[in-house]
């Protein structure tokens, strides 16, 4: 047995002067809050009746164990104080108590920094918040969630220009939680603007914010925050992204979503596929139709255009029992859901079976976002369904005049 190191007489003091002050708080906080009475008074509800049965609980509890922190952090949880403005003396002191007793112990630190915040002292609070979340573990989340209702004040805004310039990790994870948490978006899409002015955000965090914009017909900031916080761009950025399919890489936010299908259950297989004929180039993108009802969507992409004309052409490879006309690229409005290319199409036959679809379309100024997506006909036409395959390549979108 390895025999204890003995504590040095100043160690010992110093133990000793701790537990004296400590001692010492107690005495004072249990004869106050004993004594005084609670701030809040019992009501007839039950929901307020449940809320005393818990304080008599807690003070219960801190009245046989005075030395356990978690019976004073319980005290005030119980009691509801902590949520109060101003922070009542008597969580105050519950506090307080508890951090002599545990001055380290994650969930004092986290009372700690709230009612810093209770206070004003926003910066304090995330400062001690910002600690314990890279710490790590299962306390890690909790501060991270702490510090969601402070995003958006001016503390926060300069508590993150100096994390960025730390280099602080918690960034990008208070990022994320404020997008899964529902922050308003006014607030997080700041939040956003700050980090992604500085460097990239990872790609969870890009999709998390840009489905919100895009949910929120916020389509600008969405593809401005890909712009400029994605990691990885295309090599060649136009107003239809990957058009010609030859890059297999996932592109958040704006690249394509196309549904692999099932062919018992959707009616047709979809996928990007390399050329498999002379006159295919590079890559397309290959939907086997196999008789059974289409199901749509079959591929769709969302678009930020401006308010202007356009014009959108396609390549098609129709070796399919199914019209041509019945399988063809639309641009509907987000938010309306209104169809903006014109019924009038142009059909330009080219070689081995390819020929070239156009059609024009304008954007008005109510439209900030748009979906270009394969519409396979209407109802009756797609529950006939379709035997054979269609390709389509070079799917792309131009800008008309001097708009």
């Amino acid at each position: 047995m390895t025999p204890s190191r003995a504590s040095s007489p100043l160690q010992l003091s110093t133990r000793l002067a701790m537990v004296g002050v400590a001692v010492t708080a107690l005495g004072a906080a249990i004869w106050t809050l004993t004594t005084a009475p609670l701030s809040h008074a019992p009501a007839a509800t039950n929901a307020r009746l449940t809320g005393v049965v818990a304080v008599d609980s807690a003070r219960k509890y801190v009245l046989a164990r005075p030395l356990d922190a978690a019976g004073w952090l319980g005290w005030v949880g119980a009691s509801g104080m902590i949520s109060q403005r101003p922070l009542p003396a008597n969580a105050e002191a519950m506090i307080d108590v508890a951090a002599r007793l545990a001055p380290l112990d994650p969930q004092v630190l986290r009372a700690r920094a709230l009612a810093l915040a209770a206070r004003g002292n926003n910066r304090g609070a995330l400062d001690l918040l910002d600690q314990l979340a890279q710490a790590g573990g299962e306390e890690s989340d909790a501060a991270l969630a702490a510090m969601i209702p402070l995003v958006g004040s001016p503390d926060f805004q300069a508590f993150t220009v100096d994390s960025l310039r730390n280099r602080n990790p918690v960034v990008d994870a208070l990022l994320l939680k404020a997008c899964q948490g529902n922050v308003e978006f006014a607030r997080l899409a700041s939040f956003a603007q700050t980090v992604v002015r500085v460097r990239p955000i990872p790609d969870r965090v890009l999709r998390c914010i840009g489905e919100r914009a895009i949910a929120s017909n916020l389509v600008p900031f969405a593809h401005w925050l890909w712009l400029n916080g994605a990691s990885t761009l295309p090599k060649s950025i136009g107003f239809v992204v990957n058009g010609d399919f030859d890059s297999v890489a996932d592109v958040p936010l704006f690249g394509w979503k196309i549904s692999p299908g099932g062919e018992y259950r959707d009616g047709f297989n979809a996928r990007i596929r390399p050329a498999e004929t002379p006159s295919e180039r590079g890559n397309v993108l290959a939907i086997r139709l196999n008789g059974r009802s289409l199901r749509p969507p079959v591929a769709q992409q969302v678009l930020a255009l401006p308010v202007g004309a356009y014009r959108l052409e396609y390549r098609v490879n129709n070796q399919s029992s199914r019209a041509a006309d019945q399988m063809t690229w639309q641009v509907v409005c987000l938010e309306r859901n209104l169809t903006l290319t014109s019924a009038e199409r142009r059909v330009l036959p080219g070689d081995s079976g390819w020929s070239t679809h156009s059609s024009d379309l304008v954007v008005p100024p109510e439209c900030t976002g748009q979906l270009l997506t394969l519409d396979v006909g209407s109802r009756l036409s797609a529950a006939d369904g379709a035997r054979g395959t269609i390709t389509f390549d070079d799917i792309r979108i131009t800008r008309l005049g001097n708009e």
